[in-house]
């Protein structure tokens, strides 16, 4: 037997089970209108219950487990039903004096009647039970906010105590949010700011506490403080701008070659920051570029001093005082034996009346395994003969030769007369460019 359900009684049916039932996304948007009234945001990334908790905590101090609709009927019962949320940047949607009322900056207090409406006794009675609640739930709300915001200082503090300034940023800015018009939460929020190094947003906080709070003479003084402090570091940081850029500059001209700015702008440097082992070392680097290796000894013994880990450091003071101890040999040597030429040819000259010899030269490819071309910074490697002296003293193709025992070498035959003139088997120091960088090597 088919029964049929007249269309009234379905109607009545379905109306009851909202009534009893509201969907879920009713119960949302109530959430959502609560938490715009008191919070001045919505919550939305979290589940319904967690957020109606926090506007029951907010409100009364715990949260309820009964039945949804029942809590957000609990919670509307209890604040004051307006028409839009007031935005808390704006002073005039506080009371001018709260202290006076004991109640929420965004409560709005209660009108009076107007003189026009009809006024019964039964109506004024009920009028006044009305305030009397109203009132009693207002003097709740305002408890548990101030408890909710004395709870989030407390913790705040402890948190900056313990230097976990980001956390205490977090708590501080809650409370800054729930009431706006707390200049001890704004001061608080500056001073952790402010240990975490970011002056100028809590220059804001300190202007706002002192707004606020125009009597309170700490307030004054650490906005003054705070003001002076972000205009040293903003000279800091353009003094410091400056150098980085005068480094920069230097770092470019000593790729370059152009040796004597870069001297200049690294002398410059030094006498800003001698503590800086990369200045040291580019310095001594340019001084053996222009052939002035005991002028470049200090400033590599000063690189190695501030940075005795660098490995870089280390070898290159290690092949300088090598070479230096050797050149001072050679040298000594050459002169002993010069004074010898020197006094056989005269001899020579004496008895036979001859010419002095001219200063011979060698192919540097058949004795050293080094193919060269004379280039704008001196004399260029172009290949090397493999497993020759050149390859064995750590030579690489595109290498430019610059100076040979000190003397600046720029053109092919120069090299050729100086290799061609020192002893088989002797040793000298050679420095070169290699990739943009000065370097020196034992040939």
């Amino acid at each position: 037997m088919t029964s049929i359900i007249s269309l009234p009684f379905l109607i009545l049916f379905v109306y009851l089970f909202l009534a009893i039932n509201p969907p879920a996304f009713a119960q949302t948007s109530s959430i959502s209108d609560l938490e715009n009234q008191i919070f001045f945001r919505q919550y939305d990334g979290e589940a319904d219950t967690a957020r109606l908790s926090r506007i029951e905590k907010y409100i009364f101090g715990q949260a309820y487990n009964d039945a949804v609709e029942k809590r957000i009927a609990r919670v509307r019962a209890a604040i004051p039903q307006t028409n839009t949320a007031p935005t808390p940047q704006s002073s005039s949607n506080f009371p001018n004096d709260t202290s006076q009322t004991g109640l929420s900056p965004w409560v709005t207090q209660p009108s009076e009647q107007s003189n026009n409406q009809p006024n019964t006794k039964p109506n004024i009675q009920t009028s006044n039970d009305n305030n009397e609640d109203y009132q009693s739930r207002q003097l709740e709300v305002m408890a548990a906010r101030a408890s909710q915001v004395n709870s989030l200082l407390s913790q705040a503090v402890s948190l900056y105590r313990q230097k976990q300034y980001d956390q205490a940023i977090d708590l501080f800015e809650q409370v800054t949010r729930l009431d706006p018009q707390n200049a001890s939460a704004h001061f608080s929020l500056g001073v952790a700011l402010e240990a975490k190094g970011d002056s100028a947003q809590a220059a804001t906080e300190y202007k706002q506490a002192a707004t606020i709070d125009p009597d309170n003479k700490d307030y004054q003084q650490a906005t003054q403080d705070i003001k002076t402090k972000v205009d040293q570091e903003s000279k800091s940081k353009l003094e410091e701008y400056k150098w980085q850029a005068l480094a920069s500059q230097a770092d470019d001209a000593l790729k370059n070659g152009l040796l004597d700015q870069a001297l200049a702008m690294y002398t410059q440097l030094i006498e800003k920051d001698p503590r800086q082992p990369l200045y040291q070392y580019n310095v001594g680097t340019i001084y053996l570029m222009q052939r002035r290796p005991e002028d470049a000894l200090p400033h590599y013994k000063s690189a190695h001093k501030l940075d005795p880990g660098n490995k870089v450091y280390v070898e290159s003071l290690d092949k300088l005082e090598q070479g230096l101890k050797e050149a001072k040999e050679a040298k000594e040597k050459a002169a002993k034996e010069e004074a010898n030429k020197n006094k056989a040819a005269k001899e020579w000259t004496a008895k036979t009346n001859a010419k002095p010899v001219a200063p011979k030269k060698i192919d540097l490819y058949a004795n050293f395994g080094l193919d060269v071309k004379s280039s704008r910074l001196g004399v260029m490697v172009k290949r090397l003969k493999p497993g020759w002296r050149g390859a064995q003293v750590g030579l690489y193709p595109n290498d430019i030769i610059k100076s040979v025992d000190g003397v600046e070498i720029t053109q092919v035959s120069q090299l050729e007369q100086m290799l061609g003139n020192k002893p088989i088997g002797e040793r000298f120091q050679m420095v070169l460019i290699r990739r943009g960088m000065a370097c020196q090597l034992m040939f």
